[in-house]
């Protein structure tokens, strides 16, 4: 996937860094599993779930019951 054919001088850097992530998630295998699965097959889903939220900085997404 191109966002343009060729990056524009006065886009610098940073477009070349974008287009070049653009780029590399072209090229990912869509049969890989994804991180989240990986994770829960090497340690677990309750070992998994744990480090995913310390590592998050233990916010925890709030339902709407919740909320309310």
């Amino acid at each position: 996937m191109h966002v343009t054919a060729a990056p524009e001088p006065e886009r610098g850097r940073a477009h070349a860094r974008l287009q070049a992530e653009i780029d590399a998630l072209g090229r990912l295998d869509p049969a890989r599993p994804s991180a989240a699965e990986r994770l829960d097959a090497e340690l677990g889903p309750a070992l998994a779930r744990t480090l995913v939220f310390a590592l998050s900085g233990g916010v925890r997404p709030r339902c709407a019951v919740e909320a309310a």
